[in-house]
């Protein structure tokens, strides 16, 4: 009997050495008869005959492995008879396939071990799946020897003992840290725990009320700069009269915040992103949609952490009350935000600029308040617009909405509110009746206070900071466009009526 392959063919020849002597030279890598280096030819060749065995070479190899698409083909054939669950008895085991035909990409193909055999109770996809084709950038050889590196390592077993890994799933590598350029953090790169060097831009009153004293309160940030046109420096810090200098100065910046009117924000944001700094947008993130779209992708090319800010969704009752509604059927919803405009925006010409908002400026906090804590969207169906003649932004807005289930939405805006201001949103249910008043800090149901902050913006500003840093170490970005995409719907739809001359 002589062997051929694993196969037993009738017919030993004279002087051809037995199954021992074959087994014997192949562990020790020689041929069974003159113990002579074999390490083109798989067995043994018995003597005097020529066996026509094709040799492998390392472009059939690699046309052999296992492709990822062979999951499904397996636990496809496994389960449908016993000859079904032993597809390599069509041929020879540790054969070349014999048809030598081109495989398709996807298609189960042998390996040198043969075609898998699930054993009773496993899985029949292979144990080891690796693509056909080397990844970019390596070679077919390489990537044989990657193969057996992995395939083949060694680890500790959960008693400790030295134990053969053969393929078991591909343990995921843990997130890694990345410096502003993109790379992740280890030799010479700034350390993830230290604060982040801030630089704030554009030094008006919603900086000075809300964004220094929440940077001085946190630990996760640590100012190095200010950017004004107009000003003087704060702790006697670096001032700069635009993020040029800024740039220019050498001084070491991680991120900037800015504060600045909508109208000159992008061009400001798209020089920071190109600079590597993480870029933290004041509300509304953008004069139109176009701009903070067109930033986010910027953004996202570069790998640059963008955060647009809604502050009034960090107020203490947003959440809870969030909460609350998912579990609730919303019949109807009452929107009123009235303000002094004298009193909160004082000198702010820019906000009646095209651009600049107008009552929509605070109009927008109700809107990202009611769109974080409603279950169901809501779309724009009428619009009235007071535009004082001598303005280009409306100083009123009345605004009807309707949600997905039908459910009516109404928005009253005024910016001539004296007396009491009011910041307010009501809805009500099939279980009862919500109230979020004072901009979300105060949360009432049915007639009861749920919880109350008797501070104006209370934890806000400090809220948005503590996000701010999360998602600069996460190396994400967090840029919610909705709503702005309202205001603009409301723009779009609304009717603009002209009413008297608004003097300060």
């Amino acid at each position: 009997m002589v062997l051929q392959g694993r196969r037993p063919v009738a017919g030993r020849a004279r002087g051809a050495p037995g199954v021992a002597g074959l087994r014997a030279g192949r562990r020790r890598g020689t041929r069974a008869g003159g113990h002579l280096p074999d390490r083109r030819r798989r067995h043994a060749v018995p003597a005097g005959r020529r066996a026509r065995q094709r040799v492998q070479r390392p472009c059939d190899r690699e046309a052999q492995l296992p492709v990822a698409g062979a999951f499904e083909a397996a636990a496809g054939v496994a389960g449908r008879g016993a000859a079904a669950r032993h597809p390599a008895r069509r041929y020879p085991r540790h054969q070349p396939d014999r048809a030598r035909r081109p495989y398709a990409v996807g298609e189960t193909v042998p390996d040198r071990r043969g075609q898998h055999v699930a054993p009773p109770r496993q899985s029949g996809a292979p144990p080891f799946q690796i693509c056909r084709f080397p990844p970019a950038g390596r070679r077919a050889r390489a990537f044989l020897r990657h193969r057996h590196a992995v395939g083949c390592r060694w680890r500790d077993d959960a008693a400790g003992r030295r134990v053969r890994d053969r393929g078991r799933a591909v343990r995921a590598a843990a997130a890694q840290p990345v410096d502003r350029r993109g790379r992740h953090a280890g030799r010479g790169a700034r350390a993830v725990t230290a604060p982040i060097r801030l630089a704030l831009v554009g030094m008006g009153k919603i900086a000075h009320d809300q964004h220094l004293p929440a940077i001085a309160a946190g630990k996760s940030f640590t100012l190095v700069a200010t950017v004004s046109r107009n000003g003087e420096s704060v702790n006697g810090l670096p001032f700069f009269h635009d993020v040029h200098e800024l740039a220019a100065s050498g001084v070491e910046v991680d991120a900037v915040s800015l504060c600045t009117p909508p109208q000159v924000r992008r061009a400001i944001a798209q020089f920071c992103i190109e600079q590597g700094w993480q870029v933290f947008l004041e509300k509304p993130p953008g004069a139109t949609l176009a701009e903070v779209i067109s930033l986010r992708d910027a953004a996202a090319a570069k790998g640059i952490s963008l955060f647009a800010s809604w502050h009034s969704r960090y107020a203490d009752g947003v959440e809870p009350a969030r909460a609350w509604l998912a579990e609730r059927e919303v019949k109807r919803a009452t929107i009123t935000w009235r303000e002094d405009v004298r009193v909160w925006h004082p000198g702010q010409d820019w906000i009646w600029e095209p651009g600049g908002f107008g009552v929509f400026d605070p109009g927008i906090n109700a809107l990202s308040i009611a769109t974080r804590i409603l279950p169901r969207p809501f779309f724009v169906e009428t619009a009235e617009l007071d535009v004082p003649s001598n303005r280009a932004a409306p100083i009123a807005a009345r605004v009807a909405f309707r949600d997905t289930a039908g459910a009516a939405i109404a928005m009253d805006l005024d910016f001539r509110q004296e007396g009491p201001q009011h910041w307010d949103i009501e809805v009500e249910t099939d279980a009862g009746t919500l109230l979020l008043s004072k901009g979300g800090s105060v949360l009432t149901i049915d007639g009861k206070e749920a919880l109350a902050h008797a501070a104006d913006l209370h934890g806000e500003y400090p809220g948005l900071y503590h996000r701010f840093a999360a998602i600069v170490r996460a190396g994400v970005s967090d840029v919610d466009v909705s709503p702005l995409r309202i205001v603009a719907d409301a723009f779009l739809r609304g009717r603009h009526i002209t009413v008297e001359p608004f003097v300060e």
